[in-house]
């Protein structure tokens, strides 16, 4: 018994070690729109020309209202020169470091964003 209460504590650890949220605090020294909706951004610390998230109506109002609020805010963010901190729950590797060009809404599973105020 004592072996299986082991094995099953080791186990719930693994698991909840996998399933951490990472968050991370970048500097938005850029921020661009396509022509398809596609918000992307240069955040300094993270990645160079990120992928986050895409204003066409196709996606759902929801996903829509929360795009039009992350490129609000990453805005907000430039122009007052604060940081902004990104949750990710798919966080694959414990870097915050992406490639450039990184789609952060489906591979990273980007999925909060905080403006930073000090």
């Amino acid at each position: 018994m004592l072996k299986k209460t082991i094995l099953f504590s080791f186990l719930i650890a693994a698991f909840s070690s996998s399933a951490k949220n990472l968050n991370c605090s970048a500097t938005v020294l850029d921020v661009q729109v396509d022509k398809t909706g596609r918000v992307y951004a240069y955040l300094k610390g993270i990645a160079r020309d990120a992928y986050l998230c895409d204003l066409t109506p196709e996606n759902g109002e929801n996903e829509v209202e929360f795009c039009k609020t992350v490129y609000s805010t990453l805005l907000v963010a430039m122009t007052t020169k604060n940081n902004v901190m990104l949750w990710f729950n798919k966080n694959t590797n414990e870097e915050c470091a992406k490639s450039s060009w990184a789609n952060l809404y489906s591979d990273h599973g980007f999925y909060h964003l905080r403006l930073q105020s000090y």
